[in-house]
């Protein structure tokens, strides 16, 4: 896996095919526990369903477009294809049957489409996301982990740390039998409706991770290296969440959008 540290539609609990449910009697967005269905669409049509988290929405599904908002496509990558200046996107552990459910992992240039990278929130980019919805930033993940953490219904044992069951999916992770880890006892997982698939890491050669671990890009750069870029992990072994690695960026992986 090619990674620097620098700081060290499937049925489960909550997690509906929502994009299969009917609109409103009155043509507007159904809601239900902060879920809003068929909130967005990308170019290509796909519609993804969105959660209120704080004061955030957030998409619930990892994003599938094979193009930006503006009609250009997004080259497909193989295993001889990795860049850090040429925008790809990969299948999840290089297999086009996950597409369906984890969504395409994508590179840093087609993650930002040729914007700059930015640590505000609202980050303003962006990048690969349909129009009226962003990138976020590292900011913007720190503030998700902060909010969920004062919620006790999203805490494993009282613990303000231990959120990351909260945000992943009931299924599909490696089994793990620690107490309050993402892999243990997966059927509580997901109370956040965030609804995080393991869907690992890619870009080229490297297919790391699937089913283990959940990796999501900020649009923030590294403020030590800015060759690095900022990502955000769930891992199954772990009650934690992770956001200050510094990854490469021919490195691919899921992404989330936020609505502006």
């Amino acid at each position: 896996m090619i990674m620097v540290s620098i700081l060290f539609f499937l049925s489960c609990k909550k997690e509906t095919p929502f994009s299969n449910m009917p609109q409103s009697p009155s043509g507007g967005t159904p809601q239900q526990d902060n879920i809003m269905y068929n909130a967005v669409s990308d170019i290509d049509g796909h519609f993804y369903d969105a959660v209120l988290i704080g004061n955030k929405v957030w998409m619930i599904q990892n994003l599938k477009t094979t193009r930006f908002a503006n009609g250009e496509e997004i080259p497909m990558g193989s295993v001889d294809e990795v860049s850090d200046e040429l925008p790809y996107r990969y299948a999840p552990n290089a297999n086009s049957f996950n597409i369906e459910k984890y969504g395409y992992l994508y590179n840093w240039p087609a993650l930002m489409h040729g914007e700059s990278s930015s640590g505000s929130n609202p980050s303003r980019v962006q990048g690969v996301c349909p129009q009226g919805w962003h990138v976020p930033s590292k900011a913007e993940w720190s503030q998700l982990v902060t909010f969920i953490g004062t919620q006790s219904e999203h805490q494993c044992n009282g613990d303000f740390n231990n959120i990351a069951k909260s945000l992943a999916s009931t299924s599909g992770w490696q089994e793990c039998s620690k107490q309050c880890a993402v892999g243990n006892n997966q059927s509580n997982n997901n109370s956040t409706h965030f609804c995080a698939y393991p869907a690992g890491l890619g870009g080229g050669n490297v297919n790391s991770n699937f089913g283990r671990d959940a990796y999501f890009w900020s649009c923030s750069e590294s403020a030590v290296w800015p060759e690095l870029a900022i990502d955000f992990e769930l891992d199954y072994y772990s009650a934690l969440t992770y956001t200050g690695y510094g990854v490469v960026k021919q490195n691919a992986m899921a992404v989330r959008c936020v609505r502006d």
